[in-house]
């Protein structure tokens, strides 16, 4: 389930950056980093 929000989080920056709202998607990696953070924790830990 990590993988597919991961995706998900990962087509949001691209849409939002490539329709030039920057600001957005700079937020949007902010959940995009968690969510490698929450695969680390679970996976590699």
């Amino acid at each position: 389930m990590i993988a597919v929000k991961f995706s998900d989080d990962v087509s949001t920056v691209r849409e939002l950056a490539v329709n030039g709202n920057f600001g957005s998607a700079k937020e949007a990696f902010g959940k995009f980093e968690n969510r490698c953070a929450e695969c680390h924790t679970k996976f590699r830990d």
